[in-house]
């Protein structure tokens, strides 16, 4: 399970929705409305990357 906290775009406000995801080959596939995304640890800065974009933890 992934977390995913973003402001909501209709009122601004803070929300966090969970997201089913799967671990396969060192991989985390996350499921999402319109299918997967494939997220892997960046080994310089230790944060989630699909490639494009990077995903840091939450403090």
């Amino acid at each position: 399970m992934v977390r995913n906290t973003e402001p909501s775009p209709f009122t601004g406000k803070t929300r966090t929705t969970n997201l089913p995801a799967t671990l396969q080959d060192d991989v985390l596939q996350v499921s999402v409305g319109f299918g997967a995304i494939s997220l892997a640890i960046d080994g310089k800065s230790g944060n989630l990357t699909d490639g494009r974009m990077e995903y840091r933890r939450q403090e």
